[in-house]
């Protein structure tokens, strides 16, 4: 059984990250585990009664505890399974902050496992930097790193969580260069 952290170098992750016992909560970070989620997946919508037929309403409150990981200090980083479900975040990210689907419909999937706007954010940059080794090149805009960045239609700091899932990417920069524009008009 492992109970403690490993002397090894390699950094240890539980890809899709989806029913955590409670008991087990503690053992990501005691065993420097980290958690890669793919919330989109588990977005409510009608598929959540077809998992809560299958595993039952206990179960069902250990789906994807991604508040409850963050608070006992797990780096938690995120995965989308393309081409199974969308590249786009932004639904995702939305069901992470409000366990809704998209627009706030529906009752809240174990709310308590909430995050706020900027740890969702953290998540999809700094914790996929980490996941890959390279949080010392991307992942945050700063100093020595790559210039890697998005520029969105608005502010996912201010809007309402259930507005997130419209954002719009308007310029995509790769290594210090455009690599996409939107157009105006465009969808």
């Amino acid at each position: 059984e492992l109970t403690r952290k490993s002397d090894s170098t390699l950094r240890h992750s539980v890809s899709h990250t989806v029913f955590v016992n409670p008991e087990d909560l503690g053992r990501f970070k005691a065993l420097d585990a980290h958690a890669e989620v793919s919330p989109y997946f588990w977005m409510p919508d009608p598929a959540i009664e077809t998992i809560r037929a299958d595993v039952g309403d206990e179960r069902l409150e250990w789906i994807f505890p991604i508040g409850m990981l963050i608070e006992r200090g797990v780096t938690v980083s995120t995965g989308s399974d393309m081409p199974v479900s969308p590249p786009s975040p932004w639904p995702a990210m939305e069901g992470m902050v409000t366990r809704q689907a998209p627009g706030g419909i529906g009752d809240p999937i174990v709310p308590e496992a909430a995050v706020d706007i900027e740890t969702a954010i953290h998540i999809y940059t700094m914790g996929g930097a980490y996941a890959q080794y390279k949080e010392h090149e991307i992942g945050s805009i700063s100093g020595g790193k790559h210039a890697d960045f998005i520029v969105l239609d608005r502010n996912l700091l201010t809007i309402e969580p259930t507005e997130i899932h419209q954002t719009q990417v308007l310029l995509t920069v790769l290594g210090g260069e455009n690599v996409f524009e939107k157009r105006p008009g465009a969808r």
